[in-house]
């Protein structure tokens, strides 16, 4: 079974009309240097095959260019991360990454994340260690091959090789709890998704299932992800045990897509965005599947990228237009994860230009063990709904 999914799909011109009309306020910090905006320099030394599937070593990757500044060592506690493109979303650009307090305070430049990185995640059980996909070669070439690294810095430089770079793209990585597996979505040059295992300290990556945007569960038994059916052409969300066995469907719908699943940080709730043919809003299920709950309702608006808070009782998400002839917000909110029977309106939390990445709200302790993801391509595919093909 493989699954295959446009990186635009057939809301693209809605998303593209609506940057040109919408006025928000500019994020503070939007382009600057940022934390961790190193070179990415420097060629993978790792061996590879043919194959999708790839083979590596655990060999330093960089031997040229700048190491990058560190990245922080420690998450800052009960914060949201959130991404701004600013005036530009397009591959083989940098984008900003913020965090702010959940009432809107203490904004402030994380990293800027640079044109040759498409994803990253930290590891939850080493502080400074970061796994992140990239590119020594151009961003917006249609050769350009992608693998996974750890670095304390987003660049190639000393960088060890976990996954050959053989990849077109890698949409979502995420790192086990215990911080010994890296679980990533990949493309082939079909733009076929398949999900991925592989050890952290390097080795052939294991294809689990056909799929897309996988998560982890804070216990480490479980991952979450969602997967086209052909035969309905939709999209659902699906739960295996960690090693890609038991798969179940645990949404169903006519006429959805479902996408970007997330677990709550007590692994009992799975927060995701559905797409009905018209508005793309937030849903919440039980960890079985049970009790679908909209966490939005909107018929102007998009709402994606959800997280949970800390102790499960709200999430983050984006909010744009779904249409330029929409007057509306734009930027980050938070909701209630236990909406009355009428809904209401959600928080807007920080006004911005061009949300990007997935939201991460991050545990007290600042290293939650639920993944934090940032997808590089992560805004077109929400807004786009990126269709995807045939099993």
């Amino acid at each position: 079974m493989t699954d295959k999914r446009s990186r635009f799909g057939h809301r693209a011109s809605l998303w593209i009309a609506a940057l040109s009309t919408v006025t928000v306020a500019v994020v503070i910090g939007c382009g600057g240097g940022g934390a961790g905006g190193g070179s990415l320099t420097g060629s993978t030394s790792s061996t590879s095959t043919s194959s999708t599937s790839g083979t590596s070593t655990s060999s330093t990757s960089g031997t040229s260019g700048s190491p990058g500044t560190p990245l922080p060592g420690t998450l800052p506690s009960n914060v949201i991360f959130y991404g701004d493109g600013g005036s530009s979303a397009l591959v083989g650009t940098s984008y900003d990454v913020h965090y702010i307090s959940p009432d809107g305070t203490g904004d402030s430049l994380y990293v800027t994340v640079p044109p040759n990185v498409e994803s990253l995640s930290p590891n939850p059980s080493v502080s400074g260690q970061y796994i992140f996909a990239a590119t020594s070669g151009d961003p917006t070439s249609s050769s350009a091959v992608y693998g996974i690294y750890s670095n304390t810095s987003l660049s190639l430089f000393g960088a060890k090789t976990i996954a050959s770079a053989i990849y077109p793209n890698v949409d979502s990585i995420v790192v086990s709890p215990d911080g010994n597996y890296v679980v990533f979505a990949a493309t082939d040059t079909n733009d076929v998704s398949t999900i991925y295992r592989v050890q952290i300290s390097g080795g052939t990556p294991a294809p689990l299932f056909a799929g897309a945007d996988p998560t982890i569960d804070a216990t480490g038994k479980y991952i979450v992800f969602d997967q086209y059916d052909a035969t309905s052409s939709q999209q659902y969300i699906w739960k295996s045990n960690f090693d890609g066995s038991g798969a179940a469907q645990l949404t169903t719908g006519t006429g959805t897509f479902d996408s970007f699943p997330q677990f709550s940080k007590q692994s009992d709730r799975i927060a995701f965005e559905r797409y009905n043919g018209t508005n793309t809003d937030v849903y919440t299920i039980k960890a079985d599947g049970t009790n679908l709950t909209a966490i939005t309702s909107s018929t102007d608006q998009i709402r994606f990228g959800p997280s949970w808070s800390p102790d499960g009782t709200l999430l983050s998400f984006y909010t744009e237009p779904v249409v330029s002839t929409v007057s509306s917000i734009t930027g980050l909110c938070t909701a209630t994860s236990t909406p009355a029977s009428t809904i209401a309106a959600p928080t807007l939390v920080k006004s911005l230009v061009l949300p990007e990445a997935a939201t991460y709200w991050t545990g007290n302790n600042g290293r939650s063990t639920a993944p934090w993801r940032l997808l590089q391509i992560r805004r077109k595919r929400a807004l786009a709904n990126h269709k995807k093909g045939t099993p």
